[in-house]
């Protein structure tokens, strides 16, 4: 499926995934199994906002193996701390250029 430019489909663009009927508990609340698969399809078509919120509430799940998962999902759709340190230096090399050629003259 070519899309327009040649970039990557929009998350729109994504096809919706079919509901589980069978993942469901009894009160008619998603499971927490089926509520991961929800998060790793957002990841995987890259909405990350909804991958936040899908995995906030299981990352206090009773099930480590699926709270763990969702704190790996949180991670990996987080803040790269490197990023910041680099935005800071360039940041502070540019108000050192700003200071000493601008500035001071």
């Amino acid at each position: 499926m070519e899309h327009a430019g040649g970039y990557a489909p929009r998350v729109s663009d994504a096809p919706d995934l079919p509901e589980a009927s069978d993942a469901e508990s009894p009160a008619g609340e998603p499971s927490a199994q089926a509520a991961l698969q929800a998060a790793q399809a957002a990841f995987e078509r890259g909405d990350f906002r909804e991958v936040r919120r899908l995995t906030e509430p299981l990352a206090e799940a009773p099930d480590t193996d699926i709270a763990r998962a969702a704190l790996e999902l949180r991670r990996r759709t987080g803040i790269d701390p490197v990023q910041i340190g680099v935005l800071l230096f360039c940041l502070g090399l540019f108000a050192w250029v700003a200071w000493k050629y601008v500035l001071s003259t």
